[in-house]
């Protein structure tokens, strides 16, 4: 029986290749349909989508471009077009001209867009107050607190509302809502406050502040079955609601709303105001609009106007002397500030003056009413303004009648509260119950001629005193009696009866100062009061009464409080409004003109004279300084104050002591005090009296004293840290047989520099009154070097630093150094060789005892009794010369010579004085190594082979001249070239013809060079090349010269190899490496499967192995994949690679139990069993008995074994002879071409030679051996 084998195509399985492979099955078609075909599949992609496995997500913005005019966003099979303004349509492509007529009135904002591509159209966007599809219609109402707008609106469940509004009152209705149940939205104190019954909250909901600043404020009031939401403009608040068991959803609906205003039977629900002062707009109740002009069955309109027109009611302000103005919307209301009133301020309490000019009795009676006395039995506050220059004198009294007391033993039984001027400040008396008191408000002075509002309240117990509305004193009393108030007497009392001294009774009295009590002993004062009382006010803290002086005549436009009582005076006495002393009526002005104030008088001095009656000369007025000096006054006289410069060459300044014989002044001359600046050095003071001397000495930042006394010498050095030219003060102290001295920050700070004990202080005195004394410099005669012989400091060092600069003040610094300068600055180096002690610098103020050495002659600044006078020729520069140009080096100049040491250098020095030259190669920037030289000014740089530049920055392309002949190919170099030339020539500028031989060494990459002429290359020498190198010079890889087929060429070792890509091997890769051959030798597939090579790859063709897997290694179980397999009358039995069929049927075997059984039918086995082995055809196994082989075991084994050995001499002699006569063959071949070569050798080739070197002189080549000849 025939067996076959079908291979099927790609695409169908099965043994007969029956079935059709689905490959749609692994959903390859990402956003598509599969359709399955023959060895293969289709996808139909989704709308959007394309690519082989519908995969890719067409991007029709990169692929169409469809947004003409706008910014296109892709989305999936679909896009959006952003279009630019006024552009629109889905491409973008239309322009929009629903706009172009501006059809949007009152500002507001239109928008237009499309239709269908085709059909214009616009939006607009309407500006708060306006509404309609053009904004046309007026949302805006004024409201004047007679208005009233209602709204029904009808919804089941839920409510909303919200509009705008603006007033200045901080109460009104806003609001109301009425169904079921309510809510009233009001304005109150400035803030929104909603009430409702569904609101478990009595006081409401408040929200926002400052609501009434007359700008616009937005509410929204949303109202749903859970919660209520209250909004002012960004502020909201959420309450929950709360239902009672008979409230549902509907009591969350308000069909009737009140706007601004509401019935008069409604009135008793709101809280305050029930109605709105101010406007509202943009009213939308439940989605509604209400507006003024669009006529509603719904709305009702009462009183109300449309838009908001009005006028700040308070901008200008309408309220006269500082009254303040509150805006009511429609009107306006004035505060009035005392003694002020009306409805503009406009009036004021008319004031009294008392005690004018020479009036002494001013006194005003108020008979006080019966009901005026009873209402301030127990509380009274009275107050009043009063204005005065005397500093005693009383004020008020109120209380029992003075006389009631004559006659009476008894004086303490009356009461009252007063008050008087005591050193110019309040004394308060009060007695009740006949317990006097009094009490003074210390630190407080009332005498000054300003107005002052005095305030004295007594409550039962409680007495308080109030000064200009500030509190400053307040005391429990023990008296509790009552006020008999029957007289109210202002600005003195009357004199019909004498007045109570202070040892008339005792007195408890108390002063008020900020720090200290204590008690006073007064009686009642009997000295009128002089100056002005305005706005008389007694109240018991529920009324408020007046006292008229001079009642105002208004009509009854004012209402007035009412009276405390019949007013009483005598008008020649006291005077209706304020009036003045004429004070300048004796002359008060000294030297100068008078003019009146009030009650005082102002004197304008003449020049030269100051004070209060211009009796104070101003001596700098009146006698001039001369120029550069600042002119000081003094008690007795002036003085002229200055800067001096010494210039370190002019003599130095003398002076003596010149003292007048009538001067009645004491002097004391134990101080010395001197200010300078300096960067230099020199004598600063040098005071001499016959022998005895006393010196001053600056060096650099020290200071050296020294003297000689009475043939007693001593010297003393300190020093200035953080030394910078500054300016500084010297004072020395000399007393009691101490000298003790330094700068004088120190010695005012207790340290002083120096200290000496037993100091000869009369004698140092003797020297400055008698002796001359020098400034700038000494009499030439005193021996400084030896100071700076014995200084410690040196002054060849030089240390640059900045300085400090001199402002206005004449010795300020304006810079503190010592944070700056770590290191102090050393002398002016031109200095340093300075042949004299005459100091160089600026001096300021020079005092021996107070007394100023002036830089001026006597002539010039009138000096007075006692004084130093300079009496030397040379005067120095007024002012402070701090650089001269001869101080600077190297052609520099002084920047500015007044306010700075410093010189302006020129290009290449740096230094205070420009005396350093700036190594400009410090901060050089030559490049490749260059040499920088340092030069005045600048640098330059020295650039090295191969360089050039300001900077050397630029390498020199020595190439550019070609200096290579021959066609040689220059590489530019460093400060040369070189030349890569052709094989023929050599030499630095390939000059010269190649002479080649093996000692030019021309063999590349590591080859061995044998000489002599090669044919294949006609040059005379071959190279014999390393692994992998190819090419007459062994110059090229092989894999260079032949591409490798599956891989490329690598110089990654020192041998040139093809690195193959995966699945191949071989030389130049070229072979398919079979993976169907493991490394064991054999075949990857299991179970007799096909192994079939790919590249890098194997597949295992499992068809009829029984098997199936990547490399056949799973068992197929035919017995349930193949229904019957042993037909109806067989078992099946799985087995490796296949299956077996035990068959019911007799003599029967074989899949499917159909063929016959050998072993029954044949009995084939002569000395053995049988066993059946049928599967798709008949077939079986003998199992034979011992010494029998054989498929039907009739081999006898002994024969077999036998027939099966070889004779090995059958296989070695041939092996042995082939050797032997191939190797006689390689021999004789050997010695055929060594002797060709030796005959050959010293020859002359001409082809070969000229090749290679057609100068080549024969002397070169190797001569024959002897035995041989030239043929």
């Amino acid at each position: 029986m025939r067996k076959y084998e079908c291979i099927c195509v790609k695409g169908v399985t099965g043994k007969n290749c029956e079935v059709d492979i689905n490959e749609c099955e692994s959903s390859p078609c990402f956003q598509g349909t599969c359709i399955d075909e023959v060895g293969g599949y289709s996808c139909e992609c989704d709308e959007g989508f394309e690519g082989e496995h519908c995969d890719i997500d067409i991007n029709e913005c990169e692929k169409y471009k469809p947004c003409v005019y706008g910014h296109c966003i892709d989305k999936k099979a679909n896009y959006f077009c952003d279009c630019e303004p006024n552009y629109g349509g889905k491409n973008c492509s239309v322009q929009l001209t629903g706009c172009d007529d501006n059809p949007c009135s009152n500002n507001g904002t239109c928008k237009p867009y499309l239709i269908n591509e085709n059909m214009q159209r616009f939006n607009c966007s309407c500006p708060n107050g306006y509404h309609g599809p053009v904004c046309k219609e007026i949302s805006t109402m004024s409201l004047s607190g007679k208005s009233l707008i209602m709204i029904n609106t009808s919804r089941e469940e839920g409510y909303d509302v919200q509009f705008r509004f603006k007033t200045t009152l901080g109460d009104g209705l806003l609001a109301l809502g009425k169904g079921l149940t309510y809510y009233i939205l009001e304005l109150s104190r400035g803030r929104l406050n909603l009430h409702s019954s569904l609101l478990n909250k009595w006081e409401g909901v408040f929200i926002g502040s400052n609501l009434n600043d007359s700008n616009w404020q937005r509410v929204f009031v949303a109202i749903n079955s859970t919660h209520l939401v209250l909004s002012a403009n960004d502020e909201q608040t959420i309450y929950p609601i709360t239902f009672n068991e008979n409230y549902n959803t509907t009591y969350t609906s308000f069909p009737l709303t009140y706007i601004g205003g509401i019935p008069s039977n409604l009135k008793k629900l709101t809280h305050g105001q029930p109605f709105l002062v101010g406007c509202t707009e943009d009213v939308l109740i439940n989605g509604e609009w209400i507006l003024p002009d669009v006529k509603n069955p719904s709305v009702v309109l009462q009183n109300v106007e449309k838009r908001c027109s009005r006028k700040p009611q308070c901008n200008p302000n309408p309220c006269h002397s500082g009254g303040h103005c509150t805006d009511l919307w429609l009107d306006f209301r004035c505060t009035c500030g005392r003694p002020y009133l009306g409805h503009t301020c406009q009036y004021n309490y008319t004031a009294a003056t008392f005690g004018y000019e020479n009036i002494t009795d001013s006194l005003v009676t108020v008979s006080v009413d019966n009901a005026a006395r009873r209402a301030v039995r127990t509380i009274v506050d009275i107050s009043m303004f009063i204005r005065t220059r005397q500093a005693r004198g009383q004020i008020f009294y109120l209380g029992s009648p003075l006389g009631s007391a004559l006659g009476s033993a008894n004086l303490l039984d009356e009461t009252y509260i007063a008050a008087q001027l005591e050193g110019g400040e309040l004394l308060v008396r009060i007695q009740f119950n006949g317990t006097p008191e009094a009490y003074t408000v210390g630190g407080v002075k009332l005498d000054n001629g300003y107005n002052h509002l005095i305030e004295v309240i007594r409550n039962v117990t409680l007495v308080q005193v109030k000064l200009n509305g500030t509190e400053y004193f307040r005391k429990t009393i023990s008296a509790t009696g009552t006020l008999d108030a029957q007289v109210l007497f202002l600005g003195g009392q009357p004199q019909q009866r004498s007045v109570r001294q202070a040892n008339d009774n005792l007195l408890k009295s108390d002063i008020i100062s900020p720090t200290t009590s204590a008690a006073i002993a007064t009686p009642l004062s009997n000295i009128h009061f002089k100056g002005i009382i305005q706005d008389v006010q007694i109240s018991n803290g529920s009324s408020t009464m007046v006292v008229e002086f001079f009642p105002l005549q208004v009509n009854n436009e004012l209402e007035i409080p009412m009276s405390f009582g019949k007013v009483g005076f005598d008008k020649s006495t006291v005077l209706e409004g304020v009036h003045s002393d004429d004070s300048c009526r004796i002359n008060p002005c000294r030297n100068g003109t008078c003019e009146n104030t009030w009650n005082d008088y102002r004197c304008i001095c003449a020049r030269g004279y100051k004070g209060k009656d211009c009796s104070d000369k101003e001596f700098c007025e009146l006698q001039k300084c001369p120029d550069g000096s600042v002119c000081k006054n003094l008690e007795d006289g002036y003085e002229c104050i200055a800067n001096a410069t010494f210039d370190g060459k002019s003599a130095a300044l003398q002076y003596r002591l010149v003292t007048s014989p009538n001067s009645t002044k004491t002097v004391s001359y134990d101080t010395l005090e001197l200010t300078y600046r300096t960067r230099s050095w020199g004598t600063l003071l040098f005071a001499k009296y016959n022998e005895d001397y006393f010196v001053i000495f600056i060096y650099h930042n020290e200071v050296v004293i020294e003297w000689s006394i009475a043939n007693v010498g001593g010297s003393k050095r300190f020093r200035k840290d953080h030394f910078e030219g500054q300016w500084l003060t010297i004072y020395l102290e000399y007393k009691n047989l101490i000298l003790k001295g330094g700068f004088k920050d120190m010695v005012m700070d207790e340290a002083p520099n120096i200290k000496v004990i037993n100091f000869d202080v009369d004698g140092l005195t003797r020297i400055l009154k008698y002796g001359v004394i020098y400034i700038g410099g000494s009499d030439n005669q005193f021996d400084y070097q030896s100071i700076i012989d014995s200084a410690d400091y040196n002054l060849t060092g030089y240390i640059p630093a900045s300085d400090t600069t001199t402002t206005v003040s004449i010795t300020s610094n304006s810079l503190e150094i010592g944070d700056l300068y770590p290191l102090d600055t050393v002398l002016h180096k031109v200095d340093q060789n300075k042949t004299t002690d005459i100091f160089k610098g600026c001096l300021n103020e020079i005092r021996i005892g107070g007394l100023l050495l002036p830089f001026f002659q006597p002539h010039l600044i009138s000096p007075k009794d006692d004084n130093f006078q300079l009496y030397s020729v040379f005067q120095p520069e007024v002012g402070c010369i701090l650089c001269y140009n001869a101080d600077c080096f190297n052609q520099g100049s002084c920047i500015n010579a007044h306010e700075t040491y410093k010189c302006n250098c020129t290009d290449g020095y740096t230094a205070d004085d420009c005396s350093i030259d700036i190594n400009e190669c410090e901060n050089h920037q030559c490049e490749n190594g260059a040499t920088c030289l340092d030069l005045i000014g600048r640098y330059e740089c020295q650039c090295p082979v191969g360089y050039n530049g300001t900077n050397c920055e630029n390498e020199i392309d020595e190439c550019l001249s070609n200096p290579c002949r021959h066609g040689g190919t220059c590489i530019d170099q460093i400060g040369t070239f070189k030349c890569e030339c052709p094989d023929e020539f050599v030499g630095k500028q390939c000059e010269a013809p190649l002479l080649i031989t093996c000692d030019n060494q021309p063999c590349k990459e590591g080859s061995t060079c044998k000489p002599g002429p090669n044919e294949l290359t006609n040059n005379n020498f071959t190279c014999f090349c390393m692994e992998g190198m190819e090419g007459p010079l062994c110059d090229t890889p092989f894999c260079a010269k032949r591409h490798c087929e599956n891989g490329k060429c690598s110089f990654k070792d020192a041998i040139p190899f093809c690195d193959c890509d995966r699945g191949f091997e071989g030389k130049y890769c070229e072979t398919n490496i079979d993976d169907c051959v493991s490394p064991t030798g054999g075949s990857p597939c299991q179970n007799g499967g096909i192994c079939k090579d790919g590249i890098n790859r194997y597949d295992c063709v499992c068809e009829g192995t029984g098997y199936t897997g990547l490399l056949c290694e799973m068992d197929i179980n035919e017995c349930e994949l193949v229904d019957q397999p042993c037909g109806s009358q067989g078992i099946c039995e799985n087995m490796p690679g296949t299956y077996k069929c035990s068959c019911s049927i007799p003599q029967k075997c074989g899949h499917s139990c159909a063929l016959d059984d050998p072993c029954e039918t044949e009995q084939p086995c002569t000395h053995g069993t049988c066993v059946a082995q049928c599967l798709d055809k008949p077939d079986y196994v003998c199992n034979c008995h011992d010494n029998y082989t054989g498929k039907n075991c009739t081999d006898y084994k002994v024969a077999a074994s036998q027939a099966d050995h070889v004779n090995v001499l059958y296989i070695v002699i041939p092996i042995v002879l082939i050797l032997t006569v191939g190797i006689a063959i390689g021999m004789a071949i050997l010695v055929n071409i060594a002797r060709s070569k030796r005959a050959t050798r010293g020859t002359y080739s001409p082809s070969a030679q000229e090749f290679c070197n057609p100068r080549v002189e024969l002397d070169h080549v190797l001569k024959p051996p002897p035995e041989e000849r030239l043929i």
